[in-house]
């Protein structure tokens, strides 16, 4: 039942408006996951919210399959919220809450066991990933993991935690006998944890065995061009993030000592500032263009807002002629709009140039903000019900796994979704 909260919720979008609304709908769930029978049950009183429930779960669909012994179908009544908080100057403050599903069984069956059972998998495959971590089965562990964060709408921080762990582990088993995909793991366990000081190390210190100067910025730049050039962004970002922290300690040695140290440093810092831009840039123009996209074909087609949205996320990527297109859409969809007759233009005149983060455009006086459709961002765990994080984000030596694996604290479960878990251990040790 957690995971189909959590898929429903992360798939609506509903119009923006300025009352709050209360809609729900009713489906069976069949023993293979999929939704029939999906139908209003209470409708809202707006056609276009009551559009934007249906397609939620239309898009969340098909859900897991239901546990052995479960009856041939349950029936779901999921309620969607929609708050307005008024503000000063009669402005309001928009919150989407998906609400909960009333689960009865058809069929036969036990109607309260069937749905703790499907409230708890997500909780049983963490369990399974933790026991495998802990018996260092890392093959393993990674499994459960990886099938638990299929039942999320985000990657929660535990997970990535454990995961970036396993693979901090892995290449610290390899590094010796193949370094080349010792290294391919550190990326990964960065790419989960960015600012992990012990991967960093690590990794630098594989790239040493292949020959690589870990400490040069220049080195570490010119990694970064070649995932650029690869298309593989999530890795020149760590190289390039890699290669500014490099260039901004060595130019703080010659400030200190000006007869010392590379002359160039300071532009080659701001050169590399730009690059992580452009690269971070890239990367959330590609977040958000999937939203958009996904908005603009499932939720309302007609949303000037969203093809104005979505040709700030092509600019931010460079795609200027896709952008304008967008833009172009987004006159048609509001005619005569000052906002995006200005940005059309602007567009116009960036057609051919270098890449360079948009400028957020206002949508005018009479229009609406431009608002993202929901992103797929961590949730505290009042909200999410999920586990209390870890206070630390780095992975350990692997080395170090069975001293630290005993000094470990552990971490309690919090919220709805932890109720009966015992306290486990985290993967990062103090």
């Amino acid at each position: 039942m957690e995971d189909l909260q959590r898929r429903i919720k992360s798939a609506w979008f509903p119009p923006r408006g300025n009352k709050s609304k209360r809609a729900a709908v009713i489906f069976d769930l069949g023993r293979d996951g999929k939704i029939r029978s999906l139908k209003m049950s209470t409708s809202s009183g707006d056609k276009i919210l009551d559009g934007a429930c249906l397609n939620a779960v239309k898009n969340a669909s098909p859900f897991r399959p239901l546990p052995p012994g479960a009856p041939a179908k349950v029936d779901i009544n999921f309620t969607f919220n929609y708050n307005v908080f008024k503000g000063s100057g009669g402005g309001g403050i928009f919150q989407r809450i998906g609400g909960g599903g009333d689960i009865s069984s058809a069929g036969g069956g036990d109607e309260s066991s069937t749905g703790a059972t499907l409230g708890n998998t997500y909780d049983e495959l963490i369990n399974a990933g933790r026991s495998a971590f802990q018996g260092k089965k890392y093959d393993l562990a990674l499994k459960k993991f990886n099938e638990a964060s299929q039942y999320s709408s985000y990657t929660e921080r535990e997970i990535r935690l454990y995961q970036a762990t396993i693979y901090d582990r892995q290449a610290a088993l390899i590094l010796a006998k193949d370094p080349k995909a010792a290294v391919a793991l550190y990326r990964k366990a960065l790419v989960l944890e960015p600012n992990s000081p012990y991967v960093i190390k690590h990794l630098d210190q594989a790239l040493e065995k292949q020959g690589v100067k870990s400490t040069s910025y220049k080195e570490r730049s010119a990694i970064a061009d070649s995932f650029m050039s690869e298309d593989k962004y999530d890795l020149a970002e760590i190289e390039c993030s890699r290669a500014l922290s490099l260039a901004i300690a060595e130019e703080r040695i010659m400030q200190a000592d000006p007869n010392s140290g590379n002359k160039s440093i300071s532009e080659d810092r701001k050169a590399l500032e730009t690059k992580r831009e452009k690269i971070s840039s890239t990367i959330r123009g590609r977040r958000e263009e999937e939203r958009w996209r996904n908005y603009l074909q499932f939720i309302n087609h007609t949303s000037f807002e969203a093809h104005l949205g979505l040709a700030l996320a092509l600019e931010r990527q460079g795609k200027f002629a896709e952008a304008k297109k967008a833009a172009e859409d987004a006159l048609l969809a509001s005619p005569k709009n000052e906002a995006v007759e200005q940005h059309l233009k602007r567009l116009q005149g960036l057609e051919g140039e270098v890449s360079k983060p948009a400028e957020v455009i206002n949508a005018g006086q009479d229009a609406a903000p431009v608002e993202q459709p929901a992103a797929k961002t961590e949730q505290s765990p009042a909200q999410a019900g999920s586990v209390t994080q870890p206070e630390k984000s780095a992975a350990e030596p692997a080395e170090k796994a069975e001293k630290s694996s005993a000094k470990a604290e552990p971490a309690t479960q919090a919220g709805p979704g932890a109720q009966g878990s015992s306290n486990t251990v985290t993967p990062v040790a103090k």
